[in-house]
């Protein structure tokens, strides 16, 4: 059953079947453009990360969310920041990035919120080198509370390093947090599994191998915990061009890591 919470994020009226049919228009239009990805696949979309992320009270700890300022990492069509200016956040505050200008596109006509809201999200690749200083300057120098990566991590391996770095280099001067989910897997190693999907490179960490990884970029405390994994009719499993008996037991890895 969908959640209350995402039928909220829609206007006014709408009933369940409508947004289900509106987003089912939505998932074909992402496949047809490219959007080859789990969370458009099976529907994942319409999930609000944050609510399902362990951790999500502990960023409410440190100040309230009106006075945050966040930025999300592979915004996709855009849930949770949709979800985060519902729940106070200023529009002013935050702002959502992804490299495909298809997600964003199809969330505005998901949502149908682009005049509201077209200001919250750019076109922009973690990969570029100034990352940093473009989004620093998208927020006017203002230091960041919050990063959020949901569901990113594990698409983009080459990166993994320098968004772990990079992200650090942002939250570092107000000591913020960094969080998200991506997919792991259960194994006490010290590296990640490497593989592909459908030809794209993949990774999925270890609790060990992302503990490494963060504090390598200087977070000091960092917490974990694997989510349940789902099963989808429509893919959220997949097949895998290189599946292994440890491919196949990967599942959500929620993590947060602080600046103290």
């Amino acid at each position: 059953m969908m959640e209350q919470v995402v039928l909220s994020l829609f206007p006014k009226g709408w009933t369940k079947e409508e947004i289900l049919e509106k987003a089912q228009n939505i998932q074909q239009l992402g496949i047809s453009r490219g959007l080859n990805y789990r969370c458009v696949e099976s529907g994942q979309f319409l999930r609000v990360g944050l609510v399902q992320h362990p951790f999500y009270s502990e960023i409410l700890e440190k100040k309230p969310l009106r006075e945050q300022r966040i930025l999300e990492i592979g915004c996709g069509f855009g849930i949770d920041t949709r979800y985060l200016i519902q729940q106070g956040v200023v529009k002013e505050n935050i702002l959502a990035i992804d490299v495909a200008p298809a997600f964003i596109e199809l969330g505005f006509e998901l949502f149908e919120d682009r005049e509201l809201l077209e200001s919250c999200f750019q076109i922009k690749s973690v990969g570029d080198e100034d990352f940093v200083s473009f989004i620093r300057n998208e927020f006017s120098g203002n230091p960041i509370d919050l990063v959020t990566a949901f569901q990113v991590l594990h698409t983009i391996p080459q990166y993994n390093e320098k968004v772990a770095n990079d992200v650090y280099q942002l939250v570092q001067p107000s000591k913020g947090i960094f969080m998200g989910i991506t997919q792991g897997i259960p194994e006490e190693k010290q590296e990640p599994l490497y593989f592909d999907r459908k030809g794209d490179p993949r990774v999925a960490h270890t609790k060990q191998s992302l503990t490494n990884m963060l504090k390598g970029a200087g977070f000091q405390r960092i917490k974990m915990q694997f989510l349940e994994r789902h099963t989808y009719e429509n893919g959220w499993t997949g097949d895998t061009d290189t599946m292994t008996d440890i491919a196949g037991r990967r599942q959500p890895l929620a993590f947060i890591a602080f600046v103290e």
